[in-house]
């Protein structure tokens, strides 16, 4: 024997199910709006380094080529609408420049990652005159 569905009786069954969807479904939602926040800032990041590494890599290691990489970074991360979380990491080292920059990632998932960091080098540029060269 076949019991009759009674329509009355998947109610409170409907409500339950919709009240625990709902919430998981958001979550998915924003969680995909954050990870493209991370992948875009940390996108930027890389660009901003890299840019910092090659601007001072053509000059002499000082003081100034150490603040037209960090205005560099900072124009970059402006033009792109991302916020830095600290000044720019410029080093000169022997074998080139070393740039690390990080960023804020404005996200609305609290246990996912809130900040992109990137790291790039850039050789010395080395110049000869052109009777020096072989």
């Amino acid at each position: 024997m076949i019991a009759a569905h009674h329509p009355l009786k998947d109610r409170g069954e409907t409500s339950l199910q919709t009240v625990v969807l709902v919430p998981v479904v958001f979550l998915v939602v924003f969680m995909c709006f954050h990870v493209g926040a991370i992948f875009h800032n940390t996108h930027v990041a890389e660009l901003a380094a890299l840019r910092g590494a090659a601007v001072a890599s053509g000059l002499s290691p000082s003081s100034d080529a150490q603040q037209r990489a960090i205005s560099e970074v900072q124009r970059v991360t402006a033009d792109l609408n991302s916020t830095l979380l600290d000044s720019p990491n410029v080093s000169f080292r022997h074998d080139g420049v070393h740039v690390t920059v990080r960023l804020k990632v404005a996200g609305p998932i609290a246990f996912l990652p809130q900040t992109a960091t990137a790291k790039a080098w850039a050789p010395w540029e080395t110049f000869k005159r052109e009777q020096d060269r072989s």
